[in-house]
């Protein structure tokens, strides 16, 4: 199955950003309808206890075309030839429904997920009223015969182009990752970085190299002072026998070697005490600090615009995050899980981006990160739609179809 092709240009963009612009979107369609069905001649020809299904056989549909454009652009392209081919042979009041159920029906085949299931059952509503308002539905057979015929050619053409884009082989590396579950490979990311937090720390504290000019047994020489003391012999004329074990008690009393041992320990306390020079690393959880620091990376300009779309995505969702507490957990688990293999990505630009010339197999693993960037922007935005939504049952199923992506270009 296809992946949801969120599009980014100026008009999608705005429309996911601007809940007013939404709104108004919403009633200019509205409008538009109204004044479609008003100024038909077909409307004229319906009996008047039936015209009021008409606005929903027109509006729903309407709705339903305006969602393809945004999510399934390539199902509302192929939907054109069918109202077309319904403008030639059928009523203009019907046109909308029949756009609607050939890129409903072309969604479902192509790009099936559960969101899709709330269409379905919204498309049964101006269905009724098609069936209520025109009673002899199998008159229209050669349309049938069109749609149906379209309907498998655009199946065809989008399927295969689906599949004509080669899929990027993963490295040997991750053919391991794709094998354990997620849990486990969390645990190792978290044990990864606490363990090259500890290197980073231990590397940088290292005060005895940094001064190697303090010569801390310069003390030792003060011995001498001791063996030049010799109070006894000052006075030689004095015969006293008795005194000669004195100098042992000279050689026991050493209190200037008792000092430069009270001494040396402090020196050396002195050293350790000097500052530490930790490097900065914002904590795991801590998304705002490591969305501030990806925002300082320079990468190539595609890429960089690829980023730059991630990150403002990203803190849309920590600021829905804040204005709604429903949103806490859906939020923390997809960037828990997804701002990892961000950061994997963006050190890989980087390392890639630091030679001087790339050779093939660096220009594949270029367009390699490139297109893990593009896959992660979607699921942003993405992920930032379903959080204004509360639609946690299309979160999992999508959240699952990027994972695989992720693992097949190496960077899960």
């Amino acid at each position: 199955m296809r992946e949801i092709d969120y599009h980014t240009d100026s008009f999608s963009e705005f429309y996911r950003d601007s809940r007013g612009f939404r709104i108004f979107t919403y009633i200019v369609i509205l409008f538009g309808c109204i004044g479609f069905v008003s100024s038909s001649d077909e409307y004229l020809l319906i009996p008047k206890d039936e015209q009021g299904g008409v606005l929903w056989l027109v509006l729903l549909p309407s709705y339903m075309l305006l969602h393809n454009f945004l999510t399934d652009r390539q199902s509302f392209y192929w939907s054109i030839p069918v109202g077309v081919a319904w403008a030639i042979l059928g009523n203009s009041l019907v046109l909308p429904f029949w756009m609607a159920t050939a890129a409903l029906l072309l969604s479902l085949l192509t790009q099936f997920r559960a969101n899709l299931l709330w269409k379905a059952l919204l498309w049964g509503i101006p269905l009724i009223s098609y069936a209520a308002i025109f009673d002899n539905l199998l008159a229209a057979y050669p349309f049938y015969v069109v749609f149906l015929v379209i309907v498998v050619i655009a199946r065809k053409m989008i399927v295969s182009s689906a599949h004509s884009i080669t899929p990027i082989k993963a490295e040997p590396a991750a053919t391991h990752t794709s094998e354990v579950s997620y849990k486990e490979y969390l645990h190792n990311q978290q044990i990864k970085q606490q363990k090259s937090e500890d290197e980073n720390i231990v590397s940088s504290f290292r005060p005895p190299r940094d001064e190697p000019d303090e010569p801390q047994p310069a003390p030792k020489p003060e011995p001498k002072i001791v063996s030049s003391y010799r109070p006894p012999r000052d006075e030689p004329d004095e015969p006293k026998p008795v005194p000669k074990p004195e100098p042992k008690i000279v050689s026991s009393y050493r209190p200037p070697r008792d000092a430069v041992e009270d001494e040396s320990p402090n020196t050396i306390l002195v050293a350790k005490t000097a500052p530490v020079k930790k490097v900065f690393r914002p904590a795991k959880d801590d998304y705002a600090g490591l969305l501030l620091m990806l925002e300082k990376k320079t990468l190539p300009a595609a890429m960089q615009t690829e980023l730059q779309g991630i990150i403002k995505n990203a803190r849309m969702i920590l600021t829905s995050m804040e204005e709604d507490p429903e949103d806490v957990k859906p939020g923390n688990a997809f960037l828990s899980r997804y701002m990892p293999a961000l950061e994997s990505v963006v050190e890989q630009v980087e390392k890639l981006a630091a030679l001087e010339s790339l050779s093939s197999s660096s220009k594949q693993a270029m367009d390699k990160c490139f297109h893990a960037l593009e896959g992660l922007r979607s699921a942003f935005a993405q992920q930032y739609e379903q959080l204004q939504e509360n639609n946690q049952l299309k979160f999992n199923v999508e959240m699952e179809m990027l994972d695989s992506l992720l693992k097949t270009d190496g960077f899960k």
